[in-house]
Order: structure tokens, then C-alpha cells, then sequence
């Protein structure tokens, strides 16, 4: 027998919003900004928030490492 989860669906898109705004927020270099009303939402956004600071830390990493390379070559 299985559950019914289609009752849960809009719970579960509101999740993935507040975690992707906050994954998005990080990479945009956005200051936090989760909602006050619902603590829940909160972590949720923060959860987004800090996976999005290491994606973006590693992007800027990886940049800065591939100029080097690049100045390097031309010396």
C-alpha cells in the first residue's frame, strides 16, 4: 500500500522555493534575507543559503586560479 503524498505537494514546491532562493541569493553574492514569519522556511533558506556560499567560493577559487594560469603562460 502506498501514501498519498499528492497533499503534500505544495508543502514540498514551498521547501524547494525557499532552499533554491537561498542557494541563488549565496551565488549572487546577495546579503541573507529569510523569511521572519516561518522558521521552518528560515533553515531552509539558510540550508540554500550556506550550499550556495561553498559553489560560489569554489567558483571564485577556480577563476582566480585559471587567471593565474593564464598570466603564468604569458611570462
Amino acid at each position: 500500500m502506498f501514501a498519498d503524498d499528492s497533499k503534500d505537494v505544495p508543502k514540498q514546491i514551498a521547501e524547494e522555493d525557499w532552499f533554491s532562493r537561498g542557494k541563488a541569493d549565496a551565488l549572487m553574492g546577495y546579503s541573507k534575507c529569510p523569511p521572519e514569519t516561518d522558521p521552518e522556511q528560515a533553515s531552509l533558506y539558510d540550508l540554500g543559503y550556506g550550499e550556495g556560499s561553498i559553489q560560489h567560493s569554489l567558483a571564485e577559487m577556480s577563476t582566480v586560479s585559471e587567471d593565474a594560469i593564464a598570466k603564468h603562460e604569458e611570462l
